[in-house]
Formats: C-alpha cells, structure tokens, sequence
C-alpha cells in the first residue's frame, strides 16, 4: 500500500495523468474547504508527457489533484494557482476541495440575473435543504460549464421554516451552506471523492443527522502496540460566552434579532456571565435567527477541546471523516478516561502518517 497521485478533469472526472510528487501536503475537514500544495519535477509527470503539454494539464480550475492510498481518494483539490521556477525545474501547484466553488456561485448567473427574483425552498428537513443547496451548487447538465458529477443522497421533507433568499441579496451558495449547517441542529456534512466503475472521479454528499456516522475504531492510545502517536489536545476558552445575540436584517426597532441563553451547564466548569454579538446577514426570520443563536451558543457555551494524533496512513481504510474514534487514555500524564471523539479532519505529508483531527 503506497500513496499515489493524479491530475484529474473535474468536471467531468476523467483521469488525465498519474503523477509523481516531490512534495504533497494536503488536508480534508468537515463543514469547511481542505486546501494542499505539491510541488512536481517537471520530469516526473510520465515519461510520455513532454515539458511542453505540462502547463496544458496544471489549468487552473480545469485540472484537480487528486490523492490516494491504495489507490483510494482521500483528497481532491481543484488547482487555483501554480508557480514555474525555470532553474529548479519545479511547479508548485496550490488547490482547494470543490466546495470552493460554492463560493463563486449563487442561485443565478448573470445572463439570467433577475432583481426581483427569490430563491426558496419549503417542505424540507435541514438535511433536505442542505441537500437542495447542494444540487443547486453543482448539478445541471453533464457536459456543461456547470455541471460537477455530485452523487446526492435521499431528499427529505420536513417543516423547517421556509428558506428565503432574495436575489438582491446577492448570497453565494456557501454562505448558504454555511447558514444551514450553524442552525441548532444543523448538519455536518461532507462531499466524499471516490472513483467511479470507470475509474472517474465523483464526489459523494454525505449529510449527517446531524453528524456524520463512519463507523466507529476503537484504540488503546498509549498501548505498546497502538497505531496512535504524538497525541495532543488544545483547550481553548477564549471564544466562550454564555448568550447569544444574532443580528439579521434591517435596522433600529425592525431589526431581526435572535436570542439565545440559559443553557444547562456543568457545575464544575461555571463560568461569569458573558455575551457575545453575531452578524447574519442575508437572514430576516427571527425563527432561523434564534435558531442560528442556539447554534453558535452551543458551540461557545464551553471550551472546545480538540485532540489531534498521528496514524499510520494504512488506517484510512478504517479512519475516515465522521468515524468515531474511541480513545482509552490509560497512560497518560495528563488526559484520563475514554474518550468517544469525532473525526472533523484528516491530513497528509506524504509520509507513512497522517494526522486526525478530532472533537
């Protein structure tokens, strides 16, 4: 079981070349947009690919890296940008997950702009509405400029207020999945790349309820044989509060505000009472206001504590983003107990290890 590289066309998923790296750092999270860098020699693309054809196959944006081990995709970045050093003979190659492009599209285009138009979407749970988000990001006809091959999941109904975007707004897709995911409640999700039978690359969606499930692997972290190495956790506390104000749309007595507060807490971690500001823009419901104040109460209300590790990179067929991971800490000079964590990143170096994230 090796790593293994390839330039790959996104839009249609067609691999183009494998390819060889001098340098490969990548990362892939949850609810966010991993990001890496690889740096190539020219001459290492393959043997039957002259220097002349390599920047046809490095496009910004018409090309992706894509990463595996065992020839399994753990990572796919669309190349933003490349820098050429003619006296090395290196490319350096930067690139971001398809969720990027989320960012640069909105319910529209241009030619078809309408002012007064509304984007919205009734009857859905807040996994139905992630999902309708998501098609509207990437799926229209194969073959077209925007087309992505996004495998969905299963839609699903339910009595989530409607959601409501006028195009004056001009809101881009992401903010959108962003707002979805910040409700209370809101799911994690994740587009998985995977190679289809015709060994094209595609993207799965996976929608958690609300988080992701992977399976679960269970590790003796400081076992004489355990795969875990060079453990550590941050604590930080210094975006704690305990309420929430969350400020829509409009101005002075209609202005939208959303409240949230009082949540139950652990006698042993009491903490003086603080509040803190939040800016939705684009949101004019109080119901989703207050929703988005529950969520992002939720997540300040106490220290977040997030454990990273190292594994041996032959554990991401059992490790993968929204695996729990169960850590027996018996050992430790300073974490006890066990520990039922949750994989929100994993990345590589092109080493023999990668680094799991998790909460």
């Amino acid at each position: 079981m090796v790593w293994s590289s390839y330039l790959v066309r996104p839009q249609s998923g067609e691999k183009r070349l494998p390819i060889k790296v001098a340098d490969n750092q990548w990362g892939t999270v949850i609810n966010g947009i991993g990001d890496g860098q690889t740096t190539l020699k020219l001459g290492d693309l393959t043997p039957s690919v002259n220097d002349a054809l390599a920047e046809d196959e490095t496009r910004p944006w018409d090309r992706a890296i894509v990463t595996c081990w065992d020839d399994v995709p753990v990572y796919a970045g669309l190349i933003m940008r490349h820098r050429w050093v003619e006296k090395t003979g290196t490319l350096l190659l930067k690139h971001r997950e398809l969720r990027e492009i989320a960012s640069r599209r909105y319910p529209f285009m241009v030619p078809t702009f309408n002012k007064a138009g509304t984007l919205v979407i009734s009857g859905k749970s807040k996994r139905g509405l992630l999902r309708r988000l998501i098609e509207i990001a990437y799926i229209s006809e194969p073959g077209d400029n925007w087309h992505f091959p996004v495998a969905l999941g299963p839609d699903e109904a339910g009595a989530e207020p409607d959601f409501v975007k006028p195009n004056e707004k001009i809101t881009n897709i992401e903010q959108m999945f962003s707002e979805v995911q910040d409700m209370d409640g809101g799911p994690d999700w994740y587009l998985r790349q995977a190679w289809d039978g015709d060994g094209r690359l595609y993207w799965q969606s996976e929608i958690g309820a609300p988080k992701l499930s992977a399976g679960m692997v269970e590790y003796h972290a400081f076992a004489a044989t355990s795969p875990v190495t060079e453990l550590a956790q941050d604590t930080d506390g210094t975006g704690q509060a305990t309420g929430v104000y969350g400020v829509g749309e409009g101005s002075g007595q209609d202005m939208i505000v959303g409240l949230a507060g009082q949540l139950p807490y652990d006698p042993d971690e009491q903490i003086p009472d603080m509040d803190v500001r939040r800016s939705y823009k684009g949101v004019e419901s109080e119901a989703v206001a207050n929703s988005l104040a529950l969520g992002d109460l939720k997540s300040v209300r106490n220290p977040t504590r997030q454990l990273s590790f190292k594994l041996h990179a032959r554990e991401l067929s059992r490790v993968k983003l929204g695996s729990t991971v169960r850590l027996h800490l018996d050992g430790s000079k300073f974490l006890r107990g066990v520990r039922d964590t949750y994989v929100i990143g994993i990345s590589g170096d092109g080493t023999d290890h990668v680094t799991v994230e998790v909460q």
